[in-house]
């Protein structure tokens, strides 16, 4: 038998042992393969296989302003934020995040490079008829400037999704009136 038990570790003893697991048990014939249960017990740490740490779920989020739509739902890591297609500028950048400290600015039409902006505020004029061209993201750990290793790209008017920018670097155009319609952000 490769585990009885899968679940969440709550706390864990100075023996080394475990105390308070929570989540499903190969225990029971319920349609889910098992019994949902709580147990408060004491394993030992030679009964345990391995410990995996799930990512946090919805460690970053963000969303675009695009023409017509205006502001579309939040996405989370990894999805499109923007609809490619349909030739629709976007105007501003929101990126917000519970862990995470981000910087981002955009290089818009008539005004060029933005100041930096931070979680949860809009990097962008909307209401003008201005077009992001690029952008920069930087990322941390929440309270530090140690940086976390992000990727980010656009999809452009008439070249498609770009390639794959990091941390700091500029990722779009400038000077050549190609619009952004589109944004992936996520973790490396």
């Amino acid at each position: 038998r490769d585990a009885d038990h899968v679940g969440m570790i709550k706390a864990h003893n100075s023996d080394g042992s475990y105390l308070t697991i929570e989540g499903n048990t190969s225990i029971g014939n319920n349609g889910n393969g098992g019994q949902v249960m709580r147990r408060t017990r004491w394993v030992g740490y030679d009964h345990v296989r391995a410990i995996i740490r799930p990512k946090y779920q919805k460690t970053i989020t963000y969303q675009i302003h695009q023409q017509t739509y205006g502001w579309l739902p939040f996405v989370d890591e990894g999805e499109c934020a923007g609809y490619t297609g349909r030739s629709k500028r976007m105007d501003a950048l929101r990126i917000d995040s519970d862990f995470y400290d981000f910087e981002y600015m955009v290089h818009q039409q008539t005004y060029g490079d933005s100041k930096y902006y931070h979680n949860g505020e809009a990097a962008g004029v909307t209401g003008q008829s201005k077009r992001v061209e690029g952008c920069i993201i930087k990322c941390y750990k929440k309270g530090t400037k140690e940086e976390v290793k992000i990727r980010y790209r656009l999809h452009l008017q008439t070249i498609g999704w770009t390639g794959w920018c990091y941390n700091g670097e500029f990722c779009g155009t400038r000077g050549k009136s190609l619009r952004a319609e589109a944004i992936e952000i996520e973790f490396v």
